[in-house]
């Protein structure tokens, strides 16, 4: 099935460059450095600080778990590397062929990562955020760089690690916040009443 999907948008749209190029733009926004940029710039914004944060640390996650712990021990073909004709999807996106990647798309992973976020933090715009990791997934698969179960396995990673991590950094925050308000309370305490003459 995943090579009948890759081979399906290949013959249908191989040879249209408009449409390679805008599924490369829509990709490119999951890459993880421009995650990481828009983290950065809620930073910025004291509504968006935490989120931009949480956003941060859990994409970075993603990005050193595939690269040094995943790619490295589970790696497949891209869908062209046995079918080469397939190359002519990257060739109009101008992009770059890489050799080898590991069973899950980074860009599925790293885009669910950051919906899955903005819906802890938002239920109203956190849902519409989940057309974001729809649409990079979908440009993985277009450009035939990653197989559909790749995609899948990326949106099923990128939102655990994100669950995860949201509830590990909220505990950490709560047990500070608690542990904090102890020891002020026992600062408080140990000052003595003034004594009248």
């Amino acid at each position: 099935m995943d090579f009948a999907i890759s081979n399906w948008l290949y013959n249908t749209f191989g040879a249209n460059k408009a449409f390679a190029i805008f599924w490369a733009i829509v990709s490119f926004l999951g890459n993880t450095w421009a995650v990481v940029v828009t983290a950065a710039v809620m930073l910025c914004f004291k509504k968006t600080r935490k989120l931009g944060l949480y956003i941060a640390i859990t994409c970075i996650f993603v990005f050193v778990a595939n690269s040094l712990v995943i790619k490295p021990i589970i790696e497949r073909p891209r869908p062209f590397v046995s079918h080469p004709e397939f190359t002519i999807m990257c060739e109009n996106a101008k992009m770059e062929l890489p050799k080898n990647y590991s069973m899950f798309s980074g860009h599925a992973a790293n885009s669910m990562a950051m919906a899955m976020l903005a819906f802890k933090f938002s239920k109203k715009w956190g849902g519409i955020s989940f057309i974001y990791p729809f649409m990079i997934g979908i440009s993985r698969i277009a450009l035939c760089v990653h197989y559909a179960t790749d995609v899948l396995a990326g949106w099923i990673f990128g939102a655990v690690v994100a669950l995860g991590l949201y509830y590990l950094m909220e505990m950490f925050i709560k047990n500070y916040k608690l542990s904090k308000g102890k020891n002020n309370g026992k600062d408080s305490s140990s000052i003595s009443e003034p004594t009248q003459d």
